[in-house]
């Protein structure tokens, strides 16, 4: 696979994709992005690492794609835009599950405790 060709790279991540091998995916795309800037598959690279749920660093790359787009180009940037809102409300979500169970975590901390105290009287 050529690296330098942007089309075959996406269709390969595409296809790795749907095989379950995002991380393959993700590889593919990083290596043809060490190669060549293209909007396209910096936003592909954001899925991946979307499908990955690393939230943050597919954040990063659907806002380089925006920034790589040219102003004339609404495809990548309309669809970069719209993945950019999906990602970061997956984002938000995880964050909420995580502070969900730390403050279960807690309560049931401050239950032994007090179930300690009571057992000591």
């Amino acid at each position: 696979l050529n690296p330098l060709n942007r089309t075959a790279c996406l269709k390969m991540a595409e296809v790795l994709t749907a095989q379950g091998k995002e991380e393959e995916a993700a590889a593919c795309l990083v290596n043809a992005l060490n190669r060549v800037s293209c909007p396209r598959l910096r936003l592909a690279l954001g899925k991946a690492y979307a499908s990955l749920g690393r939230y943050r660093e597919a954040i990063e790359n659907v806002h380089l794609a925006i920034s790589l787009s040219p102003a004339t180009e609404t495809g990548p940037e309309s669809d970069a835009a719209q993945e950019l809102e999906r990602i970061e409300q997956l984002l938000r979500g995880e964050n909420a599950e995580e502070e969900e169970e730390e403050e279960e975590e807690c309560e049931e901390e401050e239950q032994e405790e007090c179930e300690g105290e009571e057992g000591e009287d």
